[in-house]
Protein backbone atom coordinates (compact mmCIF):
# COMPACT_ATOMS: atom_id res chain seq x y z
CA UNK A 1 0.00 0.00 0.00
CA UNK A 2 1.35 3.53 -1.16
CA UNK A 3 1.12 6.48 1.31
CA UNK A 4 -2.66 7.77 0.23
CA UNK A 5 -3.72 3.77 0.30
CA UNK A 6 -3.67 2.31 -2.89
CA UNK A 7 -3.16 -1.20 -2.86
CA UNK A 8 -1.08 -2.73 -5.90
CA UNK A 9 -0.80 -6.82 -6.97
CA UNK A 10 -0.80 -8.73 -9.91
CA UNK A 11 -3.60 -11.30 -10.99
CA UNK A 12 -2.73 -15.13 -12.23
CA UNK A 13 -4.52 -14.51 -15.21
CA UNK A 14 -7.07 -12.18 -17.04
CA UNK A 15 -6.17 -8.89 -18.81
CA UNK A 16 -5.83 -8.33 -22.73
CA UNK A 17 -3.77 -11.37 -23.20
CA UNK A 18 -5.42 -13.68 -20.79
CA UNK A 19 -1.97 -14.40 -18.70
CA UNK A 20 -2.42 -11.90 -16.03
CA UNK A 21 -1.98 -8.04 -14.94
CA UNK A 22 -0.58 -5.43 -12.46
CA UNK A 23 -3.23 -3.22 -11.11
CA UNK A 24 -3.81 -0.69 -8.80
CA UNK A 25 -6.69 -0.61 -6.44
CA UNK A 26 -7.56 3.24 -5.20
CA UNK A 27 -9.36 3.54 -1.33
CA UNK A 28 -12.42 4.63 -3.20
CA UNK A 29 -12.46 1.17 -5.15
CA UNK A 30 -11.28 1.95 -8.37
CA UNK A 31 -9.34 -0.47 -10.44
CA UNK A 32 -6.68 0.13 -12.76
CA UNK A 33 -4.47 -2.25 -14.76
CA UNK A 34 -1.34 -0.65 -15.17
CA UNK A 35 0.73 -3.68 -17.14
CA UNK A 36 -0.87 -6.53 -19.38
CA UNK A 37 1.31 -9.52 -19.31
CA UNK A 38 2.19 -10.59 -22.52
CA UNK A 39 3.27 -14.40 -22.37
CA UNK A 40 6.70 -13.59 -24.14
CA UNK A 41 9.89 -12.21 -22.77
CA UNK A 42 7.52 -9.76 -20.38
CA UNK A 43 6.29 -13.19 -18.45
CA UNK A 44 2.88 -14.17 -17.52
CA UNK A 45 0.94 -15.71 -14.51
CA UNK A 46 2.41 -14.03 -12.04
CA UNK A 47 1.83 -15.96 -8.36
CA UNK A 48 3.10 -13.67 -6.48
CA UNK A 49 2.78 -10.21 -4.67
CA UNK A 50 4.96 -6.68 -5.25
CA UNK A 51 6.83 -4.75 -3.71
CA UNK A 52 6.65 -1.09 -3.08
CA UNK A 53 9.87 1.30 -2.84
CA UNK A 54 8.95 4.66 -3.76
CA UNK A 55 7.39 4.87 -6.75
CA UNK A 56 9.16 1.48 -8.34
CA UNK A 57 7.14 -1.98 -8.07
CA UNK A 58 8.83 -5.21 -7.93
CA UNK A 59 7.67 -8.73 -8.68
CA UNK A 60 7.84 -12.08 -10.17
CA UNK A 61 6.35 -13.78 -12.79
CA UNK A 62 6.47 -17.01 -15.10
CA UNK A 63 6.96 -16.94 -18.79
CA UNK A 64 10.12 -14.87 -20.46
CA UNK A 65 12.59 -16.90 -22.08
CA UNK A 66 13.92 -20.60 -21.76
CA UNK A 67 11.49 -23.52 -21.50
CA UNK A 68 11.01 -24.77 -18.49
CA UNK A 69 7.39 -25.61 -18.09
CA UNK A 70 5.94 -26.71 -21.71
CA UNK A 71 8.16 -24.38 -23.61
CA UNK A 72 6.63 -21.51 -21.27
CA UNK A 73 9.59 -19.59 -19.94
CA UNK A 74 11.32 -20.16 -16.88
CA UNK A 75 10.32 -16.59 -14.83
CA UNK A 76 11.56 -13.47 -14.24
CA UNK A 77 12.05 -10.48 -11.59
CA UNK A 78 10.54 -6.91 -13.17
CA UNK A 79 10.03 -3.28 -12.08
CA UNK A 80 7.29 -1.15 -13.07
CA UNK A 81 6.88 2.62 -11.84
CA UNK A 82 3.02 2.81 -9.86
CA UNK A 83 1.84 4.86 -12.63
CA UNK A 84 1.99 1.95 -15.19
CA UNK A 85 5.28 3.01 -17.52
CA UNK A 86 8.53 1.77 -17.30
CA UNK A 87 8.19 -1.65 -17.37
CA UNK A 88 11.34 -3.55 -17.71
CA UNK A 89 12.71 -7.11 -16.63
CA UNK A 90 15.66 -7.48 -14.01
CA UNK A 91 16.33 -10.67 -14.29
CA UNK A 92 14.83 -13.95 -17.11
CA UNK A 93 15.67 -17.25 -15.59
CA UNK A 94 17.38 -19.97 -17.50
CA UNK A 95 16.31 -23.19 -15.57
CA UNK A 96 20.23 -23.46 -15.05
CA UNK A 97 22.51 -22.52 -12.18
CA UNK A 98 19.90 -19.84 -11.64
CA UNK A 99 16.95 -21.60 -11.27
CA UNK A 100 13.51 -21.39 -12.66
CA UNK A 101 9.61 -20.63 -11.84
CA UNK A 102 9.45 -18.29 -9.28
CA UNK A 103 6.57 -18.21 -7.38
CA UNK A 104 7.20 -16.68 -3.77
CA UNK A 105 7.12 -13.12 -3.12
CA UNK A 106 10.38 -10.69 -2.92
CA UNK A 107 12.11 -9.35 -0.37
CA UNK A 108 13.83 -5.75 -0.50
CA UNK A 109 17.18 -5.38 1.69
CA UNK A 110 18.51 -1.98 2.02
CA UNK A 111 21.79 -3.38 0.10
CA UNK A 112 19.86 -2.96 -2.86
CA UNK A 113 18.95 -6.34 -3.78
CA UNK A 114 15.82 -8.22 -4.41
CA UNK A 115 16.09 -11.61 -2.68
CA UNK A 116 13.63 -14.28 -3.26
CA UNK A 117 13.45 -18.39 -4.04
CA UNK A 118 12.29 -20.06 -7.46
CA UNK A 119 10.86 -23.72 -7.96
CA UNK A 120 13.42 -25.42 -9.53
CA UNK A 121 16.71 -25.48 -9.21
CA UNK A 122 19.61 -26.61 -11.78
CA UNK A 123 20.19 -29.74 -12.81
CA UNK A 124 22.25 -30.89 -9.78
CA UNK A 125 20.01 -29.71 -7.38
CA UNK A 126 16.16 -29.93 -8.87
CA UNK A 127 14.79 -28.98 -5.34
CA UNK A 128 15.19 -25.04 -5.89
CA UNK A 129 16.46 -21.97 -5.65
CA UNK A 130 17.60 -18.86 -3.42
CA UNK A 131 18.35 -15.57 -5.31
CA UNK A 132 19.40 -12.36 -5.29
CA UNK A 133 18.80 -9.42 -7.86
CA UNK A 134 20.10 -6.01 -8.49
CA UNK A 135 17.13 -3.66 -8.13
Amino acid sequence: MDEVGNLYSTTYTGGMYDVGTVFKLKPNGKLTVLHDFTDDENGGLSDAGLILDGTNLYGTALGGVGGCWNNWGCGLVFTLHTNGSGFKVLHSFTGGDDGGSPLADLYLKDDGYLYGTAYMGNGDNPNGTVFRVKK
